[in-house]
């Protein structure tokens, strides 16, 4: 298959693939979400221990800075 190339271990056993993204341009697609949505995950994973605030405190602060 084009664009396909198997990567094999010491008893040539398929243990990985790789996969040319111009032969399969919807797969890149698709793994360029997935990668997003990985980074955004990451980012709340890193923000999950602080304090939040109150939603009317957010509205002032965004109205104090002329924002909303």
């Amino acid at each position: 298959m084009q664009g396909v190339q198997y990567v094999v271990d010491e008893r040539g056993r398929r243990v990985g693939v790789f996969l040319d993204f111009r032969s399969f341009p919807h797969l890149k697609d698709m793994w360029e979400k997935i990668l997003e949505d990985i980074a955004d995950l990451e980012s709340i994973a890193e923000r999950r221990d602080e304090e939040g605030i109150p939603l009317s405190a957010l509205r002032e602060e965004l109205s104090r800075d002329g924002i909303i």
